[in-house]
């Protein structure tokens, strides 16, 4: 079918949204359950967090509610792994299936994997990826890059600014600093910690 939007009024404009229906089936016709997301894609840097868990929703391949289903996973790469996990495995009516990923060990790769869902003749599967990429090194990211002190005549010294000292790799990023000014107006303690951190830069400088 199609649906088609036309301005009213003004410039004469239409567009047009065609629109497909599908019915799913599986061997000899009968319905498939009706499983989504189609796929589900993970990505993990190499040692750091899993993923986030991830669900599937079963839906009835008849638009009602009696029905029942199995699940199970299997692995590709590497064959026989281990590193998804479903729960559960089995259920009556629509339900949702949890997908838990652990990498620990994985090496820098890609792993796919399949869920299959089967409701009586039928079944659905789902193609399950893991991209794991290899850590990134630790690095120094300050912002901002500069700072405004103004002083009015007769007035007191600014409010320190924030000066923050992040890591835009992973691991741990340990920092020193060192303010310099001539004459000595200028403090940034502390001098040293690990990213993320917040700086405070001060200005000892009045006209006072």
């Amino acid at each position: 079918g199609r649906v088609t939007v036309t301005t009213a009024g003004g410039v004469a404009a239409t567009h047009v949204v065609n629109v497909a229906l599908r019915i799913l089936t599986g061997p000899g016709g009968a319905p498939a359950a009706f499983v989504r997301p189609a796929s589900l894609e993970f990505r993990m840097v190499q040692g750091g967090a899993n993923p986030a868990t991830r669900a599937l929703t079963v839906s009835s391949p008849t638009g009602g509610a009696s029905f029942s289903w199995t699940a199970t996973r299997t692995i590709t790469t590497p064959a026989g792994g281990s590193w998804f996990q479903i729960a559960p495995t089995s259920g009556t009516g629509p339900g949702t299936i949890t997908v838990t990923v652990n990498g620990s060990g994985l090496a820098v790769g890609r792993y796919s994997g399949t869920i299959t869902v089967t409701s009586g003749s039928a079944s659905s599967q789902v193609p399950v990826t893991l991209e794991v990429t290899a850590t990134a090194a630790a690095g120094l990211v300050i912002h901002p890059r500069a700072f405004n002190f103004i002083v009015h005549p007769g007035g007191s010294a600014p409010a320190p600014k924030g000066l923050n000292v992040e890591n835009k790799g992973s691991g741990s990023l340990s920092w020193t600093a060192v303010a310099t000014s001539t004459p000595t107006w200028l403090s940034i303690p502390p001098t040293a910690g690990s990213a993320p951190y917040s700086c405070a830069v001060s200005s000892a400088r009045s006209t006072r």
